[in-house]
């Protein structure tokens, strides 16, 4: 997981920042926090992924994105209902390219955000 430090030099920015806040957790596999992302499977053109539960009755829905680590414009979301299956399979990426992806835990506050990267088959 990175570590990243900050200074506030106002205590507003604090209130402020808190009510703002969008937890950001870089995933590695197995780390054991609720909402892992675990790649199931990956090949040249396709990267196939679930997530766990994290056991918050909030949670509304969820919504995944993925893009490349390069950069680029802002990805889509794709809303994911709350009864479907924590699986999913994005496809037609480009090879051995880096991706950065997303799960967002709709209904959380503040809002619980996984990634994790993963690069595809050269």
């Amino acid at each position: 997981m990175n570590e990243y430090s900050f200074k506030i030099r106002r205590s507003y920015l604090l209130v402020s920042f808190l009510l703002n806040l969008i937890i950001l957790f870089d995933s590695k596999p197995d780390d054991g926090l609720p909402g892992d992302i675990s790649i199931v499977e990956f090949t040249t053109t396709t990267i196939r992924f679930n997530w766990t539960d994290i056991g918050n009755d909030m949670i509304t829905g969820y919504e995944i994105s993925i893009e490349p680590v390069a950069g680029g414009a802002p990805p889509p979301k794709f809303p994911i209902a709350l009864t479907a299956p924590r699986e999913f399979e994005f496809g037609n990426l480009d090879s051995c390219t880096e991706y950065l992806i997303k799960v967002y835990f709709l209904g959380t506050n503040p809002m619980l955000v996984r990634s994790r990267t993963q690069r595809t088959r050269k």
